[in-house]
């Protein structure tokens, strides 16, 4: 809980800052974006989303405190018993995942706590580029809800799910960790949720401004969304906070939030020409889900 406090203060602090740099950075001249010179053209002239307006935004607001009320209404999952933990066995966990009983890299903890907190300052590349800057507000908002439909999405889902971290079955941790009821919230993880929904966030707000970017410009801007929650991830199961498919799953969840909600916020125009289809995948060992829009 004090993880997600810690979160929210800095969530509150960073649309405070942001709002103000917004307003100095309308000042300045407008110059063509990096992404624009590359393709040598304006991709977009006018913003593709529509303008902010509190009763537009009324449905997503009204799901998201509906979240947040569930997410509080929940109950933490009650701490395991020395017995409970005694009788956990890895081998009954399946292969995939076993690995992670052996990690407690502290550095890769330390070090996925800065990829949480750092994910925050993508938004505010939204200010360098000479279109989105325009549409500063509607980002910004967009920006807000996808961090707190995010957060409680991943509460809720952790609550539930009640699942073991892996660090209980690892002799190597401290019995009063294994004891703690954050240890029951290994489903699924919020770190690599929180840092794929603003990446991706980023990289879909980038791609409908500039439609006609070249192709590599469009496969760097995903391939660096894409990396950010992926080591996020990696980095979780080295410290021995998160199995391999809690961090699979918290990417695709988190994705598919920080894809979704910019576009619910485009104009109808844009959207009947643009679907978002959505691909499962499953195999031996594996699980994939396809996103196309």
């Amino acid at each position: 809980m004090q993880k997600k406090n810690l979160l929210l203060q800095v969530i509150g602090i960073f649309l405070i800052t942001f709002s103000a740099v917004a307003q100095e950075e309308h000042k300045h001249k407008e110059k063509q974006c990096f992404i624009c010179k590359k393709s040598g053209t304006h991709d977009v002239h006018e913003s593709p989303y529509k303008n902010f307006s509190f009763k537009s935004e009324l449905p997503i607001l009204a799901g998201t405190v509906g979240l947040a009320i569930t997410s509080r209404l929940l109950k933490a999952p009650t701490p395991l018993t020395l017995m409970e933990i005694n009788a956990l066995d890895k081998n009954d966990l399946n292969r995939f995942d076993r690995y992670a009983t052996s990690q407690n890299s502290i550095r890769a903890k330390n070090a996925s706590d800065i990829f949480l907190t750092g994910v925050l300052i993508l938004p505010t590349l939204f200010l360098s580029n000479h279109h989105t800057r325009k549409d500063i507000l509607p980002l910004l908002a967009m920006s807000g809800e996808v961090i707190l439909i995010n957060v409680a999405i991943t509460d809720i889902v952790k609550k539930l799910a009640r699942r073991t971290r892996p660090l209980v079955y690892n002799p190597n941790f401290s019995l009063e960790e294994k004891m703690e009821s954050n240890a029951r919230v290994s489903f699924f993880s919020g770190h690599t949720s929180h840092t794929a929904a603003l990446s991706f966030l980023f990289a879909k707000v980038i791609n409908d401004y500039h439609p006609e970017a070249k192709r590599s410009i469009k496969i760097g801007v995903w391939t660096f969304a894409a990396a950010i929650p992926a080591i996020t991830g990696y980095l979780r199961i080295r410290a021995g906070k998160h199995f391999p498919t809690d961090t699979i799953t918290g990417f695709m969840a988190g994705g598919l939030v920080g894809i979704l909600i910019p576009h619910f916020h485009r104009k109808k125009n844009i959207v009947k020409n643009q679907k978002v289809i959505l691909t499962p995948s499953l195999g031996v060992g594996m699980a994939s889900l396809q996103l196309r829009f």
